[in-house]
C-alpha cells in the first residue's frame, strides 16, 4: 500500500524526469565496466557500497522532496535549452542555471578532496545523473515545449507526450532489466566505437542531442512501433554513449584530482634531497649496486616538478613530471655532461592514474619507437611524504625490474646541479 501511494505521489513529476529508472541505471552500469582504477576507489570512497546505478536515479526520486532545494534549486537542472539552429554555451544558462552549469558545479565540489563527504556524495548522484540527462534529446530542449512535455501524442493507443515516450516509453517498452540492457549495449561497443565514443566533454553532447532533437518530433501523433522501429537504434545508441562519456568523465576529474595531489606531495618536497637504495634489479644493473643514490626535488612548479636523480659522480638523469589536460607524464631526461641530449632521453609516458600516492606510466608511442624492446616497459612511482620515495621499473611480459627506494624521513646533502643545468 505504501509503495502503491509513492508511486502515487511520485506520478506528477513523471513528465518532466530525465531517462527513465531503467536507461539511467543501465548507463550507469555501463560506465562502471570502463572505470579507471582511480575513479573506481574514489567513487567507493564517497558513495561507500553504494553503486553508480543505484546513484543515477537518486536525483529524480528526491524530486518528490517538498523542500525548497528540490522543488524550486535543483528542478533546472535536469536539462538544458538550445533554440533550433543555436549552439549551446555556456552563457546560455539562464541565471537558476541548468544541466551543463550544475555538472560544472559538482564537478567543482568532487575536485576538492577537503569537501564535505555528504556534499561530494550528493555532486557524484547528480554528475550521474546529468550526464545521462544530457544525452536524452528532449533534454536539450528548444525551448518551445518544455522538451516535448507539450509535444501531446498517443502512444499505443494511451494519452502520453513526446517526452515520456522518449525518456521511458520505448525503453520500458522492451522489458528488459537495467542489468540485461546494459550487458547488451556492453556487447555491442566495439573496440572502435568506444575510442570514438570516449569524449568527456559536455558541449559535444548537448550538440549531439540537439542534432538529434531536430529530427525526432513526428508529424503523425498516434505512435506505435514504427515510430519504436525507427528510433530503437538511436536510444540504444544514446543510452550506450552516456555510460561510456560517465566513465570517461570521472575517469578525467578523478585521475586529474589524483594528479593533482601526486604532485603536490612531490612540491611539498622541493628543494630537498634523499638518499636511496637499490631494492630490485637485474644482471645489467649489477655495476649500480653498491653506488650512492640521491634524488634531489629541485625545480617545482604548479605544472611541473624535476627530480634528478644521481648515482654517484653520474648527474645525467633527471625525472619530470608534467601535469597534462588528462592526467600527468614521466619524461626521463637524459643528458651528457656538456649538457647535450643523450640519443635515449625523453622516454616515458602519460599515467593511467592509481592515487594521490602511486601513479603509473606506460611506455608512450615515443619510448616504443626509440627503444623498442622496451615498449612494455611501466614506471610505477610512490610518494608517500615523510616516509617513502619509490622509483619502479617492470617490462610486462619479462622478469625485467628495478626498483629504487627513497627515505624521506631524513634529508642528505644537496647534489650538484644535473649535467644540462645552470
Amino acid at each position: 500500500m505504501r509503495t502503491s501511494l509513492l508511486l502515487v505521489l511520485l506520478g506528477w513529476t513523471t513528465s518532466v524526469l530525465g531517462w527513465g529508472q531503467i536507461a539511467h541505471r543501465a548507463s550507469a552500469e555501463v560506465a562502471d565496466h570502463y572505470l579507471s582504477e582511480t575513479s573506481r576507489l574514489a567513487v567507493a570512497e564517497i558513495l561507500g557500497r553504494e553503486s553508480l546505478a543505484r546513484a543515477s536515479t537518486w536525483p529524480d526520486f528526491m524530486r518528490a522532496d517538498p523542500a525548497e532545494f528540490w522543488q524550486e534549486i535543483a528542478d533546472p537542472w535536469h536539462y538544458v535549452t538550445v533554440p533550433d539552429g543555436e549552439v549551446y554555451g555556456p552563457e546560455s544558462a539562464p541565471p537558476q542555471g541548468d544541466g551543463f552549469t550544475a555538472l560544472e558545479k559538482f564537478s567543482q565540489v568532487l575536485r576538492d578532496p577537503a569537501a564535505d563527504p555528504e556534499e561530494r556524495a550528493l555532486a557524484l548522484r547528480f554528475v550521474v545523473h546529468i550526464i545521462g540527462d544530457l544525452h536524452q534529446p528532449l533534454h536539450v530542449g528548444n525551448g518551445t515545449d518544455r522538451g516535448g512535455n507539450d509535444f501531446a501524442v498517443t502512444y499505443f493507443g494511451e494519452t502520453s507526450n513526446l517526452h515520456q515516450v522518449w525518456d521511458r516509453g520505448m525503453v520500458d517498452g522492451w522489458q528488459l532489466s537495467y542489468t540485461e540492457l546494459a550487458a547488451w549495449l556492453l556487447d555491442d561497443i566495439t573496440p572502435e566505437r568506444f575510442a570514438a565514443w570516449s569524449n568527456p566533454d559536455p558541449i559535444a553532447w548537448i550538440t549531439e542531442s540537439a542534432e538529434i532533437r531536430t529530427r525526432i518530433y513526428p508529424e503523425e501523433r498516434d505512435l506505435f512501433w514504427r515510430y519504436n522501429y525507427a528510433w530503437k537504434d538511436t536510444v540504444e545508441q544514446r543510452v550506450a554513449q552516456s555510460g561510456v562519456r560517465l566513465a570517461a568523465y570521472l575517469n578525467q576529474l578523478f585521475e586529474g584530482v589524483a594528479a593533482d595531489q601526486f604532485l603536490g606531495n612531490l612540491r611539498q618536497l622541493c628543494g630537498q634531497a634523499f638518499a636511496g637504495e637499490l631494492v630490485e634489479y637485474n644482471d645489467s644493473d649489477t655495476d649500480l649496486v653498491g653506488q650512492p643514490m640521491v634524488m634531489h626535488v629541485r625545480e617545482c612548479s604548479e605544472s611541473e616538478v624535476r627530480v634528478p636523480f644521481h648515482i654517484g659522480d653520474d648527474h645525467s638523469r633527471t625525472w619530470v613530471f608534467t601535469r597534462t589536460e588528462n592526467g600527468l607524464r614521466l619524461k626521463h631526461d637524459h643528458r651528457h655532461e656538456d649538457g647535450s641530449e643523450d640519443e635515449v632521453t625523453q622516454y616515458g609516458g602519460d599515467s593511467n592514474g592509481v592515487s594521490a600516492n602511486e601513479q603509473s606510466f606506460p611506455a608512450d608511442a615515443w619510448t616504443r619507437e626509440l627503444i623498442p624492446y622496451a615498449a612494455n616497459n611501466i614506471w610505477t612511482v610512490v610518494v608517500i611524504p615523510g616516509e617513502v620515495y619509490s622509483y619502479r621499473l617492470r617490462r610486462t611480459g619479462t622478469d625485467r625490474r628495478f626498483r629504487v627506494d627513497f627515505d624521506l624521513s631524513t634529508e642528505v646533502a644537496t647534489p650538484p646541479p644535473p649535467w644540462g643545468s645552470e
